[in-house]
């Protein structure tokens, strides 16, 4: 449990796990969106972004340039190459700033109001505000490790290479088993280090601004296990939505 230390002032006390808190919860967005627009601004000049011409159409025109860095893939590379740490950054800034992972951190912060009473910061509307800076923060730390962090510690690609065929079970377990197992920078299968740390040390981290009564070890496995069950729900999402877009693209019909 984090121990609480407190300076004293003419003014009274101020608790430095709280502005810890007030830090990672306030804070962080800020910084990461200043990181964004410095990384966007970075990008034209970088060797290590590369960018690809699409295919010319059937028509002879080129369409616009697209981005080699992809979060999910056939199960196959095409080009071979590993991700530079650039581009493992660029993968994990842009889970970040997802408008999903925002979405997710609401849906994670009323979920908590409602489920779990340990980590309500109040009932108000400021505490719930405070709540989602806690799930955001959750997604945002989350991200860093698993996608840039640690791949690039470890020498693995943070993107998800998708199967793309067989039975829908199959693609589920093949989904579900990359969160344990993922390629390396060479090509080689090994144990997926980079989810399963990553996982682990977003949800320690996380105690610095939870509450206290959310801080057990109890609770922090817990969680830990709960991540990697998202991890896998996530990859199958990425499994199987080329499909759902083509079907909801072929039922959705645009007039002139």
């Amino acid at each position: 449990m984090l121990l609480l230390s407190h300076l004293s002032g003419a003014g009274g006390t101020i608790s430095i796990s709280y502005c810890s808190r007030r830090f990672l919860t306030s804070v962080l967005p800020v910084f990461l969106l200043l990181a964004a627009s410095l990384n966007l601004a970075g990008q034209a000049a970088s060797p290590g972004y590369r960018e690809n011409s699409a295919q010319p159409s059937s028509s002879g025109a080129n369409t616009s340039r697209t981005r080699t860095v992809t979060h999910a893939k056939p199960a196959v590379p095409n080009n071979g190459q590993p991700l530079t740490a650039h581009e493992k950054f660029n993968v994990a800034l842009d889970y970040t700033l997802s408008p999903l992972e925002f979405g997710a951190a609401f849906a994670k912060a009323g979920i908590t109001e409602v489920v779990s009473p340990s980590r309500r910061y109040g009932r108000s509307a400021g505490a719930f505000a405070e709540q989602f800076g806690a799930a955001y923060a959750d997604e945002a730390t989350g991200n860093m490790f698993r996608q840039f962090i640690y791949p690039t510690l470890f020498h693995q690609d943070p993107r998800y290479f998708r199967k793309g065929h067989g039975s829908m079970s199959s693609r589920l377990e093949y989904a579900f088993s990359r969160v344990f197992i993922t390629p390396s920078d060479s090509g080689k299968t090994e144990f997926n280090w980079s989810v399963v740390l990553g996982s682990t040390s977003s949800r320690v981290i996380s105690n610095f601004y939870y509450p206290p009564a959310a801080r057990s070890a109890g609770i922090t496995a817990t969680d830990i296990g709960l991540s990697l069950l998202y991890q896998g729900i996530a990859n199958s999402f990425q499994e199987f939505m080329p499909a759902l877009n083509r079907r909801l693209s072929h039922r959705i019909r645009i007039g002139p």
